[in-house]
């Protein structure tokens, strides 16, 4: 996995027709984007996460999602752009969520095929 670093290039104007739909809570993650400002997405979220002004029930899922909408819509109108990616170090996978529920799963294993039972698959 990649952590991929954005560099804001360009102001967020309320007021400006980019062409298309901005929702409000959309609208104030782009107007938090000041120029000149590198950052993660992931710091943004973690910004936003106990955010109430933001959402009614704040948690990280609904801030993840929004900020998520505003890095691919800053990308879009052209507000943002790569700086870096830098890999992530194998010790910071396995910490991810989805990494430690799939270690934690027992794994049931399963019996090897006999000959006679491989021998049906040969026949077509």
């Amino acid at each position: 996995m990649v952590h991929v670093r954005y560099k804001v290039v360009e102001s967020f104007d309320p007021d400006k027709d980019y062409g298309r739909n901005i929702t409000r809570q959309v609208t104030l993650c782009l107007k938090s984007l000041t120029l000149g400002r590198e950052f993660e997405p992931k710091e943004i979220t973690q910004e936003y996460e106990l955010d109430s002004s933001m959402m009614k029930n704040p948690n990280f899922l609904r801030a993840k999602c929004i900020v998520s909408e505003a890095m691919t819509i800053a990308k879009e109108i052209g507000l943002i752009d790569t700086v870096k990616t830098r890999p992530m170090p194998f010790s910071e996978f396995l910490k991810l969520e989805t990494v430690l529920f799939q270690r934690s799963i027992t794994w049931i294993q399963t019996k090897p095929l006999k000959i006679s039972e491989c021998e049906f698959f040969h026949r077509f």
